[in-house]
């Protein structure tokens, strides 16, 4: 009796057992098999957004990078993230203040639209035609444009040389925005230039710049203030760095004592041009093919 019940009991194990691998083959099997597959997809899908919105930050942080860039030079980016306090000292540099001579007086008459767009038309072209150049744009001040050679990165004794080259290049390139269109208003570059050393840090966190601080910046200004339109006013002290590192390259004048408001009198010379040029050859040549980052 008891073997009788111990077969039937078996059988029922069997049974049960039988049935239970049936539902899962039928049943639980086909659902574990969909939500995997479904899973897989969703990986997928997962993986390739977070592929698309790391490539979008990649592209972000590089655009952002670029952007600092252009607003600070990339060597004091680098002391930047070293420490919070940067400044340098740079024993030779030749500083250069260009003014739009004019532009305050044609403006009176324009909408504020107006005066915006002929300014930033100005400056963009200036913006390009100092790429070609060693040279590093400190800032603009309602129409003034100052540019550096030898700051940030010191360049030897060819930083009164890019910046004489560069002076020549913007006084011709207004003249050739006045040639090029009758309705481009009477406007000169009224440029002054002085060597010496100085200071560079940045100033402020929020919105920082990078500034330049001494006499050779002083001097640079009353250069420009104290010039002439359509014309070049350089101090002695960049006359003789001329004469010393380019040869008889620069075709200059001397203006004659000039007196100097905070200064006194000092002597000052007219840069004319580049004697190897044929009273100005086309900015394009005397770029000499080469263009500084």
């Amino acid at each position: 009796m008891e073997a009788n019940n111990e077969n039937a009991t078996s059988k029922w194990n069997l049974y049960l057992s039988i049935a239970l691998i049936f539902f899962v083959l039928v049943f639980v099997a086909p659902l574990l098999l969909v939500i995997n597959i479904r899973t897989t997809f969703a990986a997928d899908e997962f993986i390739k957004n977070l592929t698309i919105r790391t490539e979008q930050i990649l592209k972000e942080q590089k655009r952002s990078e670029r952007l600092v860039t252009k607003l600070l030079p990339p060597v004091v980016i680098e002391r930047l993230k070293e420490k919070k306090e940067v400044a340098f000292t740079y024993d030779a540099a030749t500083v250069m203040f260009c003014s739009l001579y004019g532009f305050t007086d044609i403006i009176t008459n324009f909408e504020a639209m107006e005066s915006f767009k002929l300014l930033n038309n100005i400056f963009h072209v200036l913006d390009k035609t100092i790429s070609f150049f060693d040279v590093y744009k400190v800032e603009t001040i309602n129409d003034k444009y100052m540019v550096v050679s030898g700051v940030p990165t010191p360049n030897g004794n060819q930083h009164a040389n890019e910046i004489a080259r560069l002076s020549l290049a913007f006084v011709r390139k207004m003249q050739e925005m006045r040639d090029e269109s009758s309705k481009f208003p009477d406007i000169s570059a009224r440029i002054g230039v002085h060597s010496g050393n100085t200071v560079a840090g940045i100033v402020g966190n929020k919105m920082p710049r990078f500034c330049l601080f001494g006499d050779t910046i002083n001097l640079a200004s009353r250069m420009e203030t104290n010039g002439a339109p359509a014309k070049i006013q350089i101090s002695s002290t960049t006359k003789t760095l001329l004469d010393l590192t380019e040869a008889s390259s620069f075709a200059t004048r001397a203006r004659g004592p000039v007196d100097i408001k905070g200064i006194g009198i000092i002597e000052t010379f007219w840069l004319l041009g580049r004697k190897s040029d044929n009273d100005f050859e086309d900015l394009e040549e005397d770029f000499d093919g080469h263009e500084y980052e």
